[in-house]
């Protein structure tokens, strides 16, 4: 068994066959709003779980969608969705928030003309009209392209990771004021100005379809009018361990890790690993169990190669080691876990 360590492209982690948990049985949920804001801590798995869903609507990836998704959940029911979009995804992690007012509006800027220049190469074979590149008004980049989109017939479907985050670094750095925060989300802020610019294009039905994660609701508060038409999901309790792991699973995963570890003398020190060609796919335990699930971090440890030789796993130890990863997990994650009834302290 392998983890996908700090990996969040769904594509290569279920190519490669890394570990992973099936919440594709959410799509057809997901399905139900068409602009929508979820929120996790850190290390969650919000970045997976995008890219899992630009996997699955992207109009390009229809020929993968087999391998990707066959043997999970929703590819044994797809939705008549799939596969139906022009995908376009902002991460805005990569806005470089340490410079001025004038040098972030500049940096994303940059980051978003670079995803429009991708979309451009990645659909070149989709008869798209020409679309024209600001480098210095991203803004009118964006209307460039969902003008040249809205000829072809065929929806964008946007995707934003991260959405709060170098808005946050501003607002918790030391050596910015208050003001230079709400230069960038109040009033004519850029921020507030780049959500104006979607909500208008989701209005006239360019972009159809929004899905925005984050940390925290305060930036999206702040902007206030910015962007009002986004559903708030991320306390609904059937998207509770939409990310993370369930306590369950985590039970499983380490029994399934203690089981494949076996030291066949203590002398010769030789460990039996993962097979490379075995599926490591978990589905989700919500519907298994009626105790309500605590999830934890999507992000697990790194995976070991190996164990000291004078370390052992002895079958009637492996109980109290499960239990005691678990509660460490328990300790570390204390506020970050959720149930059905919402937000819970372990």
């Amino acid at each position: 068994m392998k983890f996908p360590y700090g990996n969040s492209d769904f594509r290569s982690v279920i190519l490669d066959k890394y570990y992973y948990c099936d919440r594709t049985d959410r799509i057809p949920r997901l399905e139900q709003e068409k602009y929508q804001l979820f929120l996790r801590p850190r290390r969650f798995g919000k970045s997976m779980l995008l890219s899992m869903l630009e996997n699955y609507y992207d109009v390009a990836a229809k020929e993968q969608f087999g391998p990707l998704f066959g043997h999970l959940k929703i590819g044994k029911n797809p939705t008549r969705l799939r596969n139906s979009y022009f995908i376009l995804k902002w991460d805005f992690s990569c806005i470089d928030a340490s410079g001025s007012l004038k040098e972030i509006r500049q940096s994303l800027f940059n980051h978003v003309n670079g995803t429009i220049k991708r979309f451009v190469l990645k659909y070149a074979a989709y008869d798209l009209p020409p679309i024209t590149i600001n480098n210095e008004d991203a803004l009118s980049s964006i209307q460039s392209l969902t003008s040249a989109v809205e000829m072809t017939g065929r929806p964008v479907f946007l995707l934003i990771d991260e959405y709060d985050n170098f808005a946050n670094e501003v607002m918790m750095s030391v050596e910015r004021s208050v003001d230079h925060y709400e230069a960038l989300v109040k009033k004519e802020g850029i921020l507030k100005t780049v959500f104006k610019n979607i909500k208008a294009s989701a209005s006239g039905s360019m972009f159809d379809r929004i899905f925005i994660t984050g940390v925290s609701p305060v930036v999206m508060s702040d902007m206030t009018s910015g962007f009002n038409i986004g559903e708030n999901v991320y306390l609904e309790p059937e998207y509770n361990d939409l990310c993370g792991f369930t306590e369950a699973e985590i039970h499983d995963i380490v029994e399934k890790m203690r089981s494949e570890i076996s030291l066949i003398s203590s002398e010769s020190n030789k460990v039996h690993t993962s097979e490379p060609n075995k599926d490591y796919t978990c589905e989700s335990s919500s519907e298994h169990t009626g105790e309500p699930n605590k999830v934890h971090t999507g992000e697990l440890p790194a995976q070991k190669e190996s164990l000291p030789s004078n370390k052992s796993l002895p079958s009637d130890e492996s109980l109290p080691l499960v239990e005691e990863i678990v509660n460490i997990m328990r300790l570390y994650y204390d506020g970050y876990t959720f149930t059905r009834n919402g937000t819970i302290r372990v």
